[in-house]
């Protein structure tokens, strides 16, 4: 039984730390909008594609990543 409690608890920390991975991308992507606003003022049309086309994948790769702690979470069937 302990085996069992050490596990689902290793499982936790696991959740936890990707929540927490998952945060610190969502801020990432948020400086990239900022860096997108600064572009759009100075007229760097060219920066300004860059960072959209970055910022794109960076957000798909964030709700791949959720989904799959989604999806560990409802396979682990972890209780609170």
């Amino acid at each position: 039984m302990n085996g069992r409690n050490k596990s689902k608890k290793c499982i936790k920390r696991r959740i936890i730390r990707r929540l927490y991975m998952s945060k610190q991308m969502h801020q990432q992507n948020r400086h990239s909008a900022t860096k997108i606003q600064n572009h759009i003022l100075n007229n760097d049309l060219e920066a300004v594609d860059h960072e959209l086309k970055r910022l794109h994948e960076d957000e798909d790769k964030t709700v791949r990543f959720l989904d799959d702690t989604i999806k560990l979470i409802e396979e682990q069937g972890v209780e609170s």
